[in-house]
């Protein structure tokens, strides 16, 4: 991104509003992260108008202040790129929505989804985006910028994917995904540390299930898992 991309971006972002202190300062920090880990202007551009759409509503401005929050200020790359694409996925969830997309879903509140009624996320106690789908079916996300940061929960956290499939199967027409930005493969290390700890083994039996798993746009089969951890 050029100096003048920068500054285009932060000219165009000011129309988002914000109930926060210093908001300005922080879309505007936001911004200059997005510029100093090497993202395009493009698909920060995309963002940027759905941020002035989502701070407009009083049912969605939760949206913008959640997510840029996170974004601002001093971040190492992987924690920047973390919450980029959670945000990132919530923009892209628009298109495939009849309802709001809600970012940052945590357990115990109830959200209005339009069409579909209230509904709540619990057992899961976090989500990074939540809607009532085109399918007319209610999705529920969760978000992951790497494949080695997925198998990490699922390692570390297995519980959560549990919750999501305990969720899915506590309605109808309720979908659960698991979205990974990138494809970066894993390294030596880590594949051998996964596969000790038959982490292929809980992917296989969680989409079996009926999680849905998208690495990269792609949506992962069963018989492709071993791929992921094969030296």
């Amino acid at each position: 991104m050029e100096d003048w991309e920068l500054r285009d971006l932060k000219a165009h972002a000011a129309s988002v509003e914000g109930k926060l202190d210093g908001w300005r300062q922080t879309v505007h920090s936001f911004l200059d992260n997005c510029k100093a880990n090497g993202l395009n202007y493009t698909p920060v551009f995309h963002i940027v108008n759905a941020l002035i759409s989502w701070s407009r509503f009083a049912r969605t401005r939760a949206n913008v202040e959640s997510s840029v929050s996170k974004l601002a200020g001093r971040l190492s790359a992987d924690t920047f790129f973390q919450g980029y694409a959670e945000l990132e996925n919530g923009v892209s969830c628009i298109s495939a929505a009849r309802s709001d997309v809600l970012l940052n879903a945590v357990k115990d509140r109830d959200y209005d989804l339009n069409f579909h009624g209230k509904v709540q996320i619990g057992p899961v106690s976090e989500a990074e985006a939540l809607y009532y789908g085109n399918d007319n079916k209610v999705h529920l996300e969760e978000v992951k910028n790497t494949l080695n940061a997925f198998c990490e929960k699922a390692q570390g956290t297995p519980q959560q994917f549990a919750n999501l499939l305990e969720w899915k199967r506590g309605g109808l027409n309720r979908v659960v995904t698991v979205k990974v930005r990138t494809a970066t493969t894993l390294n030596p290390a880590a594949r051998k540390r996964f596969r000790e700890a038959n982490v292929a083994q809980a992917i296989k039996d969680w989409i079996r299930d009926g999680l849905e798993i998208v690495i990269a746009g792609t949506v992962l089969r069963v018989d492709a898992v071993d791929d992921l951890f094969r030296e």
